[in-house]
């Protein structure tokens, strides 16, 4: 498809829109699309940090399981490769947690949206394996919940925050046209 395809279908159904210069509104779409792709990109990190969180967070609750065992049981050398297991695999995950081959553990992600800067550091689960590895996922996974929905809100106009780029009655119609 090509550019002139794009401005036929966008004045099509955007009606009693100004005519303006195309060399504007190409630029405009340009940037209306970049901006959303990378609005996109940052929301699919974070639900993949998310769900690899959840996974290490049920590995996590198995060691637990077997830590348990391991002060009432005599017949320990089982139980102890079987937690060394669920160790290498939490350890698999985090190495494994990426998103368009991007590691996102100990990576600083952010992204503007309507003019809101929106930032993620998640530290590696691996760091916690000494501690409460349970807990860190737990509350890592509800930071990133809130954040998804501080996100939509942000998306939806909830908060008076300015617009993603300043394309006056153009822009409107656009954010208008996708609710």
């Amino acid at each position: 498809m090509n550019d002139n395809d794009i401005l036929a279908t966008f004045k099509k159904h955007l009606c009693g829109i100004k005519e303006v210069d195309s060399d504007i509104v190409k630029n405009q779409i340009h940037n209306f699309g970049e901006t959303m792709k990378g609005i996109n990109e940052f929301v699919g990190a974070i639900q993949t940090i998310s769900l690899n969180l959840t996974k290490i967070k049920d590995v996590s609750e198995k060691i637990q399981w077997i830590d348990d065992l391991l002060n009432a049981e005599s017949n320990t050398l089982n139980l102890q490769t079987e937690r060394h297991n669920y160790l290498s695999s939490i350890k698999h995950i985090v190495d494994n947690t990426k998103f368009m081959d991007i590691a996102l553990f100990d990576v600083e992600l952010s992204c503007v949206i309507n003019g809101k800067q929106f930032s993620l550091d998640v530290p590696s689960p691996v760091n916690y394996l000494n501690d409460d590895i349970y807990e860190y996922c737990v509350t890592k996974i509800n930071e990133l919940s809130m954040l998804q929905s501080q996100i939509s809100k942000c998306l939806n106009g909830e908060d008076n925050a300015s617009s993603i780029n300043d394309y006056s009655d153009v822009k409107g119609d656009l954010l208008n046209l996708f609710k």
